[in-house]
């Protein structure tokens, strides 16, 4: 299914929910997305300071990139990393909802033996000047003046 337009642009990650629990943000997210291709981008706010290497936060307080192409199959959003910092990537697909206008992405994740559920929550930064390119290791995306 292709990806609905209310989807396509650059976002920002502005709440986490992580065991039910809100937590506070150690990296500034911006996922960018055109209407095949993402970019999600994670820095340190602010460096050397995040959660303790045991806490279930910690893997959402990691500084890393991955990008790729996106498929859509309601509420699924699937996103196909082609580039990964990381090496090899987890699958990444998970159900997204509307809640005023924030974007809600929940899914869970295995930590230490069992299913700690998660909500990332984003906010649209905007859409203007959206494209996306990708060929031979190679993904740029461009939106709202981020790149």
């Amino acid at each position: 299914m292709a990806l609905p337009v209310e989807l396509v642009g650059a976002w920002r990650r502005v709440g986490l929910v992580i065991d039910g629990v809100r937590r506070v943000d150690y990296c500034d997210v911006l996922w960018l997305q055109s209407a095949d291709w993402f970019a999600d981008i994670r820095t340190h706010i602010q460096p050397g300071v995040g959660p303790p290497a045991d806490d279930p936060h910690a893997p959402f307080a990691t500084e890393f990139s991955f990008a790729g192409t996106t498929e859509f199959t309601d509420p699924m959003l699937h996103w196909i990393h082609t580039l990964d910092s990381r090496g090899e990537a987890p699958p990444d697909e998970n159900p997204v909802a509307w809640q005023d206008e924030l974007l809600v992405e929940s899914g869970s994740f295995e930590w230490q033996g069992r299913l700690v559920p998660f909500v990332e929550e984003w906010g649209h930064l905007g859409s203007d000047g959206v494209c996306g390119v990708g060929r031979d290791g190679y993904v740029r995306v461009e939106a709202a003046g981020f790149a």
